[in-house]
């Protein structure tokens, strides 16, 4: 007497799950949004995130920082985590990145996004609380991106970075009366590449609605092109809302 066992394979995402993540990838940064731009083999990392995916070292530097972060916000790691895209909470159903794309100008401008969709409201309103006071993020996010400037450095390949200051900045918002909120801010990395002073300016944006958390980031070494920013966060911002209200 004998019998065979055919090998197991890991069960495939759920229904719901690839249709969560076919939603995500069509809210973010599109083409159509960058004409000319050049997108790179790249995707986008959560721009909240700075450095924290570079290497096992990164990674523990990212969870020490992210733990003391929550104590200032007040809220669960969890809900860091979650807004920052660090390990994929449970309440995570779908998500997506979009390419790096980059200013056909060559002054190394660059833009992207990332888009998660979760199970529910009630788990985007616990990520949302991570932004729910411009003000205090800035104060409690500064210790963060301190601490994650070499890992940000080595992942943008720029020269040894030295100190960072973060600020609450204004983008275009939603308009009165929609559910779908917004927080943006200037990140400023500063060093010192063979005596001279360099500057890594990232803007990011928060958007929450929905189900839907996006993060849009763009990056340059002066002035990002303030145009095309806000065309950026109108375009996203609208497919926030319509996703919103599904």
């Amino acid at each position: 007497l004998w019998y065979t066992r055919a090998p197991s394979s890991p069960p495939g995402p759920s229904p719901q799950a690839s249709k969560d993540a076919a939603l995500a990838s069509g809210i973010g940064i599109q083409p159509g949004d960058l004409a000319g731009w050049q997108a790179q083999h790249d995707s986008m990392a959560n721009p909240f995130a700075a450095g924290a995916g570079v290497n096992a070292r990164s990674r523990r530097t990212a969870q020490q920082a992210t733990a003391v972060l929550a104590r200032c916000l007040r809220v669960p790691v969890s809900a860091v985590d979650g807004a920052f895209g660090l390990g994929g909470g449970p309440g995570s159903s779908g998500q997506a990145s979009s390419p790096v794309y980059a200013d056909p100008s060559g002054d190394g401008s660059t833009a992207g996004s990332t888009v998660e969709v979760m199970r529910s409201v009630r788990d985007e309103q616990a990520d949302a609380r991570v932004f729910q006071d411009p003000s205090l993020f800035s104060t409690c996010y500064q210790p963060y991106a301190q601490a994650m400037l070499p890992y940000t450095a080595a992942a943008s390949g720029q020269a040894a970075l030295s100190f960072a200051t973060v600020e609450p900045v204004s983008v275009p918002t939603p308009s009165a009366g929609s559910t779908t909120h917004v927080a943006a801010f200037q990140i400023a990395r500063i060093g010192n590449d063979h005596g001279q002073t360099v500057t890594v300016v990232t803007i990011v944006v928060a958007m929450y609605g929905g189900r839907v958390q996006a993060s849009l980031g763009t990056v340059s070494n002066f002035v990002f092109p303030i145009d095309v920013q806000n065309q950026l966060v109108n375009s996203v911002e609208a497919r926030v809302i319509g996703a919103s209200l599904l």
